[in-house]
């Protein structure tokens, strides 16, 4: 309201309704409104000055509601051998109504009842998202490096300017093994069990009857003599 002038005085107050219900009457000629809604509101302005004069405005206002979810959080596989890699798949919503950019952080937590442990894996940045859409990002997580151990893998969706629903903006999906490369069974050892079952799955690939993602050990999309020799490579282990 910097732009009211009294004619003589001084105004003293500014009274806004803001057409959901919500009035303030403040001081000071500057406010800000966080509307939790969307649609269109008559927003009006009533100024009055020192002398007891009065005068009032009004502007329609349209408003968006800014709105993200991380809607999922899938693997390609529940074990992967240390040094070798895993894709995550991580799904997002924009439920508001207008289009939007962000930064979608993918993080591997070693010990889920701490805080400020966890590891970034990536981070992507999402421009101009159209409302009501999803989008589906692989990120690729290369394992070398990384200690064994039962990792779980959350996302996170960094709210926009004016979102106020931020509690579906990180979500927690499955946990991932990080083993020893051949342990396919994630009992941290490579035996025949393991070998087994590269072995059952040998010539296999995705839509394949006995296609096992966690027996495609280098993530070549495809259970081969590569495969089989890692496995054996590491037996006893």
């Amino acid at each position: 309201a910097t732009l009211s002038a009294p004619n003589g005085g001084t105004i003293i107050n500014y009274t806004w309704n803001f057409g959901d219900t919500n009035i303030t009457s403040t001081g000071d000629p500057i406010i800000t409104h966080i509307y939790i809604s969307s649609g269109s509101c008559n927003v009006t302005l009533k100024v009055t000055d020192d002398e007891g004069l009065a005068d009032m405005t009004w502007k329609e206002i349209p408003v968006h509601t800014h709105d993200l979810a991380v809607i999922s959080v899938n693997l390609s596989k529940t074990v992967v051998g240390q040094g070798y890699s895993a894709c995550i798949n991580v799904t997002v919503e924009n439920q508001g109504d207008t289009a939007e950019s962000f930064n979608l952080t993918l993080y591997a937590d070693l010990n889920a009842s701490s805080t400020g442990d966890e590891q970034i894996i990536a981070s992507q940045t999402i421009h101009d998202l159209k409302n009501r859409t999803l989008i589906t990002i692989i990120f690729a997580w290369n394992t070398t490096g990384i200690g064994f151990g039962n990792y779980s893998l959350w996302a996170y969706a960094a709210p926009v300017l004016g979102e106020t629903d931020i509690a579906d903006n990180a979500l927690l999906g499955s946990w991932i093994c990080i083993s020893i490369p051949g342990d396919i069974n994630g009992d941290w050892k490579v035996n025949l069990k393991d070998i087994y079952a590269v072995a059952r799955a040998y010539g296999s690939h995705p839509d394949h009857v006995r296609w096992d993602p966690v027996c495609d050990i280098n993530s070549d999309l495809k259970v081969d003599l590569r495969d089989y020799y890692i496995a054996c490579r590491n037996y006893g282990k």
